[in-house]
């Protein structure tokens, strides 16, 4: 019998996540890129919108990080997450701010679970309303 090309085992869980994050930003107003080609280790790019159609020229890149294998030593508030050296130091020199998320799910939702130290949400947020 020929052999068959198969799906990857974590595929439908890593596009559950940004499909997740897709929904999210588009229910917020904001502009949802995905990134079409060689994903190294940014899955998109979000541009922030004032009033839920004024671009604002505001871009961040997620990386999202989706399913329960990523979340260690949870409590109610926190978690723990582990990047390898190599991503973490990818991201910190990104030139955009980098937002590490972690997704588990519609039931659990999505979280935040770090971002780049250039990276000043309540800045970036306060600048596009």
């Amino acid at each position: 019998m020929a052999s068959v090309k198969k799906r990857g085992g974590n595929a439908a869980t890593q596009n559950e996540g940004i499909n997740y994050l897709r929904d999210i930003t588009g229910r917020e107003g904001h502009i949802f890129r995905g990134v079409l080609e060689e994903d190294v280790a940014i899955d998109a790019h979000i541009e922030l919108c004032r009033h839920g159609d004024e671009p604002c020229g505001l871009v961040v890149a997620p990386q999202v990080k989706s399913g329960e294998s990523y979340i260690h030593a949870e409590d109610k508030r926190t978690f723990t997450f582990h990047p390898r050296e190599a991503d973490l130091r990818y991201w910190q020199s990104f030139a955009l701010p980098v937002y590490l998320i972690v997704s588990t799910g519609p039931l659990r939702g999505i979280h935040l679970a770090s971002k780049s130290p250039r990276a000043k949400p309540c800045v970036i947020i306060e600048a596009c309303l």
